[in-house]
């Protein structure tokens, strides 16, 4: 990941800019497959997956819908959530929440996720763990988002996020028909983002880095130790690899979505 660029700000204060620097900097690739998983977690959990179903967005227009979030949430990570960007960017997804019935410990699983789930992600499959900084910088800035989005009871504390978590997916992230619909219909999605040959793989490949509980939620055949084993290997490898090539940062706003062709404005996200 080489030398970081934020160690001398602090998490609290600073939590805008050491949570950009991580995701367009520091480890860009790790960040957007945490990413990834904590968006089919919510698909894994019934309450939820029934919301999106009932709302024809997710298998009628699923690149949109996946373009849609990926661009919003990029919007005030990249600027941060107190730019005239990232504001609106917020506003929409506010507009969207509004339409469906979304419960208050929904929205704070789903907050939780994007932060416990870098996390994770990074203990299983990054060169390095996220360290104390970046954790609680990672906290901070999406107990702001979430204040912005008028989520209730937002956590006090990290160790609290993650306790909420860990209980709420025990408790709620069970099998269903609408989980099985969803994931099979992004599954195509996240296959057009892979060069070939794992295009053709991707169905074998990401249970081989989901948890077992996230597999049943899906009903899925689990992976089996060796294809777990190499996927793992095969990820910190290209962690490693990447800490020897020069940094580039990745702008996700300023990349070509399929849904995009012709480039896009906040406005046309979300509807």
């Amino acid at each position: 990941m080489g030398k970081l660029k934020y160690g001398h700000l602090d998490p609290v204060r600073d939590h805008e800019e050491i949570v950009k620097q991580m995701v367009v900097y520091t480890c860009s690739f790790d960040f957007v497959r945490a990413i990834e998983i904590a968006l089919l977690k919510t698909f894994a959990i019934p309450s939820i997956a029934k919301i999106l179903i009932d709302s024809g967005e997710f298998l009628g227009r699923t690149q949109k819908r996946y373009d849609d979030t990926d661009l919003l949430l990029s919007h005030f990570i990249e600027k941060g959530y107190s730019s005239p960007e990232g504001a609106q960017a917020i506003q929409r997804i506010n507009r969207m929440h509004a339409r469906h019935p979304i419960t208050n410990e929904q929205m704070l699983y789903v907050l939780a996720t994007f932060v416990v789930e870098p996390i994770l992600w990074m203990q299983e499959f990054g060169a390095r763990e996220l360290s104390i900084t970046e954790k609680q910088a990672l906290f901070h800035f999406w107990i702001a988002v979430g204040k912005r989005m008028g989520i209730r009871e937002l956590f006090a504390d990290l160790e609290t996020m993650q306790t909420y978590h860990e209980s709420y997916e025990r408790q709620h992230m069970l099998y269903s028909e609408n989980n099985a619909k969803l994931y099979h219909g992004v599954l195509p999605v996240v296959a057009g983002m892979m060069p070939f040959p794992l295009s053709h793989m991707i169905g074998r490949l990401l249970p081989a880095i989901m948890s077992e509980r996230l597999t049943r939620a899906f009903q899925l055949e689990p992976a089996g130790p060796w294809l777990k084993g190499l996927v793992r290997n095969l990820l910190i490898l290209r962690a490693k690899l990447s800490e020897l090539l020069p940094r580039r940062a990745l702008y996700r706003t300023r990349m070509k979505h399929p849904s995009y062709p012709d480039g896009h404005t906040i406005k046309s996200l979300g509807v």
